[in-house]
């Protein structure tokens, strides 16, 4: 029973490989599809890039005006007779 599970397996998939590698409206889909994918891939790429630009400059300010707002609140970089007694 196995062996013939085996063999029409075999020549399902055969029929269904040449089947398709020969199919002119398959090979369409086929190149269609890879070129959408393609797209969409560098289109997401080109995002991430321009995030991961962006969140560099978020963190650069945030580091900034947070060290600005310590320094403010503890008195830092300011003359001594400026500071909180």
């Amino acid at each position: 029973m196995a062996f013939f599970q085996r063999v029409l397996n075999h020549l399902f998939h055969e029929v269904l490989v040449n089947g398709l590698a020969n199919n002119p409206t398959f090979q369409r889909f086929a190149i269609r599809s890879n070129k959408a994918i393609s797209e969409v891939l560098e289109r997401g790429a080109q995002k991430q890039s321009v995030l991961g630009e962006k969140a560099q400059e978020f963190h650069k300010t945030f580091r900034q005006e947070f060290s600005k707002g310590v320094d403010e609140q503890f008195g830092r970089n300011k003359p001594p007779q400026q500071r909180k007694q």
